[in-house]
Parts: C-alpha cells; sequence; structure tokens
C-alpha cells in the first residue's frame, strides 16, 4: 500500500506563507523603527498640549473605547514626522483628524490631509471640535462627497479607522482606489474579539488578494481595551523598507 501525501490547497499555501512573513517583517520592522529618524517631530511641550487636548475629547465628545488610542495618534503622527507622506488620508474623523491638523501646524508641514466619515453628524462633531481649537476643518468630507469629488486622491500615507465594523469591510471595496504601490495604510482595531472576527478576516482577505503585506503594531498600539494597529504595505514595491532606511 503506497501512503500519499494529502494535497494542500493553494490558497492555504499562499495563506500560510503570507502569514509567516507577516511575523518576520514584524520583527524586522521592531527593530528598525525606533532608530527612524524624525525630521518633523514636535516638541515635548506641543506634544504635552496635545495630550491634554486628548483628555478632553474622549472625557467630553467621545470615550476611551470609541476613540483612537493615544498609541495609535502617537504612532501616526511619528510617522508623519518623519517627512516622507506629501498626502494623508484620515479615513474615520475625530481626534485623529484634529491630531494630524495640531502636527502639521506646529511643524510648519506641507502634507495635504483629507479627512473623511459616513456619518454627517459626526462630520459635523469634528469640524466644531477643529474651529474651538482655532484649526480650519480643510478637506473634511462626507462620504459621498469624498467619493463624488475627490476620485483623484492618491495617498502617501492612510489611517483607516473607519465607520462601524460592517461598513468598515464594505469601504475596502474603495480603498484600492486610493493608494498608489508606495502607499502605507495603518488599520486599526485589529484586535480578536468576536464584533471584530469578521473584519479582520475580511480585511486579511483583502490584503491577500491585492499583493498587502501587513506588519503588527502591536508593540507600539495596544491600549486598556486589547485594541491595536497593523501596517499596510505593498510587498511587491518595497516601499516600507525604503522609507526605514
Amino acid at each position: 500500500m503506497t501512503l500519499r501525501s494529502p494535497k494542500i490547497p493553494g490558497a492555504v499555501v499562499i495563506r500560510t506563507l503570507w502569514q509567516v512573513r507577516n511575523v518576520l517583517f514584524t520583527l524586522r520592522f521592531n527593530y528598525q523603527w525606533p532608530h527612524r529618524p524624525q525630521k518633523q517631530k514636535m516638541s515635548q511641550e506641543q506634544k504635552s498640549a496635545l495630550w491634554l487636548d486628548y483628555q478632553y475629547y474622549v472625557k467630553h465628545i467621545s470615550t476611551p473605547e470609541w476613540a483612537a488610542s493615544w498609541g495609535l495618534v502617537s504612532l501616526f503622527l511619528d510617522l508623519l514626522a518623519t517627512d516622507k507622506f506629501a498626502n494623508c488620508l484620515d479615513l474615520g474623523s475625530g481626534f485623529t483628524s484634529y491630531a494630524i491638523r495640531y502636527w502639521s501646524k506646529c511643524v510648519g508641514a506641507q502634507c495635504h490631509i483629507a479627512s473623511v466619515d459616513d456619518s454627517l453628524s459626526w462630520v459635523g462633531q469634528t469640524r466644531s471640535f477643529l474651529e474651538q481649537k482655532g484649526l480650519g476643518p480643510g478637506e473634511l468630507y462626507t462620504e459621498a462627497e469624498f467619493l463624488q469629488t475627490r476620485s483623484n486622491l492618491r495617498a502617501d500615507l492612510v489611517l483607516y479607522d473607519y465607520s462601524g465594523f460592517k461598513h468598515r469591510s464594505e469601504f475596502l471595496h474603495h480603498l484600492g482606489h486610493f493608494l498608489h504601490p508606495n502607499t502605507i495604510v495603518i488599520f486599526d482595531d485589529c484586535h480578536s474579539r468576536d464584533y471584530t472576527r469578521d473584519y479582520v478576516a475580511t480585511l486579511n482577505t483583502w490584503c491577500v488578494r491585492n499583493g498587502m503585506q501587513v506588519v503588527s503594531l502591536r508593540r507600539w498600539t495596544l491600549d486598556e481595551f486589547g485594541r491595536y494597529a497593523v501596517l499596510g504595505y505593498f510587498h511587491s514595491s518595497g516601499s516600507l523598507w525604503q522609507f526605514l532606511r
């Protein structure tokens, strides 16, 4: 009797290799990231003032569970401070919309910023907070406005913390249109919970199909609720490693 090895479906092999590379690239990122120079970093005094604004925001406008974590905000601003991104797309308006514009004002950055939300009322909340803090809303859109008027945008850096998880999964269909081969995307809420499971599975499938590799940012963005983000980049372009040089 001849024993034959069971056939492993090609999709399983591809996903397994993708997951192994994720682990290896995460280790590499965690080693290289702390040494990356930041040319447009805020002063400690400016960052302390932003922290106070964050405390106010999660107490009076949103909640710690709903707002982006402070770790995510800090990491995203540190990415921007490398001065490698000319166009930033903030998908999911809120404190991040303020923090990015605050950073830009503090350092005099030339980075173009667009923020989008599917909720008209939340766009209004964000606009009010920006005006309260003396910052013009600039390009702040509802989803319909954005898809209709900014279809030519190709972002260098994207923060994807968009809507509820069902619509966040659906909007991945549009996301690819606003990326280019060197785009880096920060996907928030990639922790394993019952309420994130379907979204994370959809995101993983989308990344594999679109040739996007992911790096876990758990070390840098994990908060008290167990939430953390991942970084996505197109492996074929090697954009992340060029960025980290």
